[in-house]
């Protein structure tokens, strides 16, 4: 009998005898494999596991979504089917290097598979499984026990989850930095230049599994502008992506809750997060991370100990806000000190849907107009000659924003026609009404633009409310000149 004959007999017979004590519904999948081939699957799987993690910022909520709907899982829904998977994403994903990637592994995969029996529960099963969690609290839990095994130091496929589950930005993201003040002893030259600081844009450059690296850009209150300042380059898992003299820890993990360690790193080893709290950063209200540690370091002579509180965007993991009071001690002198800086602007999110309101006055009538949006609205102007409405809407690239437009019927009527930059992207629109008022609404993606909302009717020269006074006015001046014609 040879290996393949026997192994098939195993899987038979472990499955008869599943049926004949369990019930023929019982649930079990038993399977028998080539380990000679198991290493070119491998080496086919960590390609296409690659080609994943290099895609997932555009693929992200399509792949998840095969995991949570499509995937074959089993008691432990964290272990997903390697074959349905691979067939999942092969059907349902559009890009072509993936599916190629894809394609290999599922042309690699019979020659793998010696005999599979599985339950009528696990029809879609194909006899291997692979660590595939969709919920971070799992892959958390997990992680460090799972990039010990051999799958994970010969597939990239842990770097792809890691992507998924730990890293919060995309490269283009970006951070605006502004609000820095700093007082007590600025003799050191290291500290003063704080000073002369009006903001800081920090971009993030690249993402390859937890890596993540971006580029500074500082822009000095003279105007001046100094590149590479608070660029970094780090592991969110280990040590931190975090730069510059100063080490400020501008990225953490993605979702972390109150307890989880900042980094697993002998320098941040026993840093965790203390409370999760919402604050209003960069427009928006967030659910906030924070940390307040006391950290006193010592080296050549030199002594620091700092008091700090650092604020990062739970879902994002950026750094939003930086304060610290600190002493400096040298040979020679010592500094004490505070330093504290926010964020201010970002494209990882839109600002809070604010209320605009104004007054459109005409001939001593007064018409509230109220625009909602996620942009900053300004320079509102009526012109009725035109019967139009014209207004700028700015905010940050690579967001959508959105307005929404309550004006009144009598002031200016449709359907409507609306346009972007002189772009007609709303024409013959019927707005939604109340009654007296109509409902503008309309998208675009974030910058600055001019926006025109053109009606159909118009408030009159004259408003009806006058007409018929002027008319009895005017017959009843018609009538004294008549009768002073008339002879006495």
């Amino acid at each position: 009998m040879s290996p393949a004959e026997l192994s098939t007999n195993i899987v038979e017979k472990f499955a008869d005898w599943t049926e004949f004590w369990f019930i023929p519904s019982a649930d079990y999948t038993w399977t028998a494999i080539n380990l000679e081939e198991l290493a070119n699957l491998t080496a086919k799987f960590d390609d296409f596991g690659r080609e994943l993690e290099e895609k997932v910022d555009a693929y992200e909520t399509e792949i998840i979504g095969i995991i949570s709907l499509y995937t074959e899982k089993y008691a432990d829904p964290w272990w997903v089917d390697l074959y349905n998977f691979t067939s999942c994403v092969y059907e349902r994903i559009t890009d072509s290097a993936i599916r190629n990637s894809a394609f290999q592994v599922i042309s690699q995969y019979p020659s793998v598979l010696i005999d599979m029996r599985c339950s009528e529960s696990h029809k879609n099963s194909h006899g291997l499984s692979i660590f595939c969690p969709n919920n971070p609290f799992v892959f958390k839990y997990y992680r460090g026990l799972y990039k010990t095994t051999r799958w994970a130091t010969s597939t990239s496929w842990g770097d792809f989850l890691d992507h998924v589950h730990t890293v919060g930005v995309k490269v283009g993201n970006w951070i605006q930095y502004g609000h820095f003040a700093i007082e007590g002893n600025l003799t050191d030259p290291g500290l003063e230049f704080w000073e002369e600081i009006e903001s800081v844009n920090l971009t993030i450059t690249h993402v390859s599994g937890p890596v993540v690296s971006g580029t500074g850009v500082m822009l000095l209150k003279n105007g001046t502008e100094e590149p590479g300042f608070m660029g970094f380059e780090g592991d969110l898992t280990y040590g931190g992506p975090h730069g510059g003299s100063w080490g400020f820890p501008y990225l953490v993990a993605k979702n972390l809750d109150q307890g989880d360690l900042i980094y697993d790193s002998p320098y941040w080893r026993g840093y965790s997060i203390n409370e999760t709290v919402i604050r209003d950063y960069a427009g928006a209200l967030r659910e906030i991370n924070h940390l307040n540690q006391t950290i006193v370091q010592s080296w050549s002579g030199d002594y620091w100990s700092y008091q700090v509180n650092i604020f990062w965007d739970r879902e994002s993991g950026i750094m939003v806000e930086y304060s610290m009071e600190g002493e400096y001690k040298n040979q020679t002198a010592t500094y004490v000190f505070t330093l504290e800086f926010s964020a201010s602007k970002t494209n990882m999110w839109n600002k809070a849907t604010q209320e605009n309101h104004f007054i459109v006055s005409v001939d001593d009538q007064v018409f509230p107009v109220t625009v909602t949006s996620n942009s900053t609205i300004s320079d509102f102007n009526f012109t009725r000659d035109r019967k139009e409405i014209k207004f700028n809407v700015e905010g940050y690239k690579n967001t959508t924003g959105f307005c929404n437009a309550s004006i009144p019927i009598s002031l200016l009527g449709g359907p409507y026609t609306v346009e972007i930059d002189n772009t007609t992207i709303l024409e013959h629109y019927a707005a939604t009404t109340n009654g007296t008022h109509s409902f503008v609404y309309f998208t675009y993606n974030h910058s600055t633009h001019i926006i025109r909302i053109t009606g159909t009717t118009v408030i009159p020269e004259f408003p009806s409310f006058l007409i018929l006074p002027l008319f009895m006015i005017a017959t009843l001046l018609a009538v004294i000149f008549y009768k002073r014609k008339q002879p006495l």
